[in-house]
């Protein structure tokens, strides 16, 4: 139980914290943590491992859909989900319930650590994800990678200084922003060949005057059971990124448009 990874990393990221405040006390600090969870397979802390005992995955609208025929063909020829299918979903879904609860503790160990050592009000805290996860809708078992909203969209919290209180941003960022923003708050130019835009103007109560109107949405197809790495030798892929994959969903390219709106064009 004591080296459960969510908790070794809170331990390892708030003692970094702390160093860094007493050993350099005039110099800035940058953290970035990323624990696994939930991902698959969402293993809990021993101590979360018994919560949550009746929660399902949400029952959606799209949930295990009907009728699809308004859908693309790789959708329409996905037979409905059994109840095996739905059984280890709602299982796996408790399982990431769990497996978030160390992820809190981990959010409030460093907030309690920025606390005591005096730097939380003059540190910003970006909470956000990597990708988004459908479970059950639209017929599709556990996974990523479509243009569904579900896989679209992700959290992205923050606090710091000057930071607006309760304000709700609906223009559209991405995960390419944090790079310009982090310079931003740093006080450097970012080079040329980062993508995005800082988010400063927003966390400031401002809103720009031109903004992105679309994103980019692109999916490049199914893992093909092994990939290439940097050395340009081949290696299986693993496993749970065959998880993630889900096969039969069709390479697309496409855009999400600033109204809510996506427009999507299939390989086929």
């Amino acid at each position: 139980e004591k080296d459960y990874l969510t908790d070794v990393i809170s331990a390892k990221a708030a003692d970094f914290i702390r160093r860094s405040v007493s050993q350099y006390p005039t110099h800035p600090f940058f953290a970035y943590v990323a624990p696994y969870a939930p991902h698959s397979p969402a293993t809990p802390a021993p101590r979360h491992e018994n919560l949550f005992k009746d929660t399902i995955a949400p029952r959606t609208p799209a949930f295990n859909e009907s009728d699809v025929s308004d859908k693309p063909n790789w959708v329409q020829s996905t037979a409905p989900l059994d109840a095996v299918q739905i059984d280890d979903m709602d299982r796996l879904y408790r399982k990431r319930r769990q497996s978030l609860m160390a992820v809190d503790e981990l959010v409030q160990n460093l907030v309690n650590t920025l606390q005591s050592t005096g730097e939380l009000a003059n540190t910003y805290i970006l909470f956000a994800s990597d990708n988004g996860f459908h479970q059950g809708q639209h017929r599709l078992e556990s996974g990523k990678d479509t243009a569904y909203e579900e896989d679209l969209i992700v959290p992205l919290s923050v606090r710091g200084p000057g930071v607006p209180a309760g304000r709700v941003v609906v223009q559209y960022t991405a995960n390419v922003d944090y790079a310009a923003t982090f310079a931003d708050i740093a006080g450097i130019r970012p080079a040329a060949f980062v993508d995005g835009r800082s988010l400063m103007p927003f966390l400031k109560g401002q809103t720009p005057t031109s903004w992105r109107q679309a994103l980019l949405l692109e999916h490049k197809g199914g893992s093909s059971g092994q990939r290439r790495d940097a050395s340009s030798t081949w290696e299986p892929s693993d496993p749970f990124e065959l998880q993630a994959s889900q096969p039969g969903i069709e390479p697309f390219l496409g855009l999400r448009l600033a109204d809510g709106r996506s427009y999507v064009e299939y390989d086929t």
